[in-house]
């Protein structure tokens, strides 16, 4: 099933139908959801060593559709979906492939529950390192951009920042890139989450608005 999602060519897209026939079927069979990562992983592998990168965003599109799905486990995904980060987030991939691994990343975070993750494994120390260096990239690009909005869904989840030594370093890549990018705006009423995934000034202000609610809850859990 996992290879009929693959496009037909490398101008396509993933094949849509097949691609909710894979939903359905990791929803009705929840035993067999880390068996398709394990495969998802191998098409990575493939298009890799034939430099088929709409082949790679393909596999990343299928991830966030599974992610997205009410009936998949996200723990049982883990473990395939921290290997192909791992792979995509490599400082020797093309942005595109970047950008389309930080956008599962992003919907991993925002869909994963406060109090499944008790300590941060060293894989996972390792994607928050990865995705601060992402932001505090020199320029505006979709890669710098994807990166903040996934910072700023991790500032939602407790457990990750609760205990994160990386607050510091998150909190100083924010407003380095608002403070820089402000001020070469031109038009920023247009703000969004879509905008957010090319415009890192938008991202940056999600992460501000992220941290504003943060501090907002503590306040008013004290009272």
């Amino acid at each position: 099933m996992v290879p009929a999602c693959m496009p037909a060519t490398q101008e396509d897209g993933p094949n849509p139908r097949a691609v909710d026939k894979l939903v359905d079927y990791a929803e009705a069979n929840p035993h067999r959801i880390p068996k398709i990562g394990k495969y998802l992983n191998l098409e990575v592998t493939k298009a890799k060593k034939r430099d088929q990168q709409n082949s790679i965003k393909a596999v990343c599109t299928v991830y966030e559709a599974l992610l997205q799905a009410d009936g998949v486990s996200i723990l049982s995904l883990q473990p395939s979906l921290l290997e192909l980060l791992q792979v995509l987030l490599d400082a020797s991939e093309p942005q595109g492939v970047q950008a389309a691994a930080l956008r599962v990343y992003v919907i991993w975070m925002r869909n994963i529950q406060s109090g499944s993750v008790s300590t941060l494994s060293v894989e996972q120390q390792w994607l928050v390192s990865r995705t601060i260096k992402f932001a505090r990239h020199s320029g505006s690009d979709p890669v710098k951009a994807t990166a903040l909005v996934a910072i700023s869904q991790l500032l939602h989840v407790d457990d990750y920042f609760s205990s994160s030594p990386y607050m510091e370093d998150v909190v100083r890549s924010i407003l380095t890139v608002y403070i820089s990018d402000t001020a070469s705006a031109s038009q920023t009423d247009d703000d969004g989450e879509k905008k957010a995934f090319v415009d890192p000034l938008v991202a940056a202000k999600l992460c501000l608005h992220a941290i504003a609610a943060r501090i907002k809850d503590v306040v008013v859990a004290k009272h």
